[in-house]
């Protein structure tokens, strides 16, 4: 009967959960010595060492492997600048510094996409590549730099606040 499915269906809704409120994103992570070296440890990591990912993009370069470069840049955005560079840079203190950290940022965004330009197929240039691979590390060098100028107290009074 009708009467006994509305009283199942008013059964069921009382036994819903009731809407819970909407979260704030959680609190942002600590600015301590810890988590700084270790966010600007992964980044220099991708510079530097022969397993990082400058050091892959370079072989592919030198190899002439266009579909490996045009595949790692398209992944390699998203997994280091947005992922690895971004945590580094909300981490730092000074906002003209962070500002800087954006626009180092953006020019690896670019740095990449003028190394997966180089790659396409028609358009293969050693050259453009070697050079926006060299303009990539300059970025990120430039970026590791700015390290130095995390002001923990400052950090540490803002997170007491």
């Amino acid at each position: 009967s009708s009467a006994a499915s509305a009283a199942a269906s008013a059964v069921a809704f009382s036994f819903a959960p009731p809407p819970r409120p909407a979260h704030a994103k959680d609190k942002s992570e600590p600015v301590t010595p810890e988590t700084v070296s270790f966010a600007f440890d992964a980044v220099r990591f991708e510079l530097n060492d022969p397993s990082g990912g400058v050091a892959i993009l370079a072989s592919r370069v030198a190899s002439e492997d266009y579909q490996g470069i045009m595949d790692y840049t398209k992944e390699y955005d998203l997994e280091f600048r947005k992922a690895k560079m971004g945590r580094a840079r909300k981490l730092l203190t000074d906002k003209k510094v962070k500002e800087e950290a954006v626009l180092l940022c953006n020019a690896v965004t670019f740095d990449l996409i003028g190394m997966n330009k180089s790659s396409r197929p028609g358009r293969e240039n050693r050259e453009e590549a070697e050079r926006y691979l060299g303009e990539l590390r300059a970025d990120i060098a430039k970026f590791l730099e700015l390290e130095g100028t995390v002001d923990f107290e400052a950090a540490a009074a803002a997170a007491a606040n």
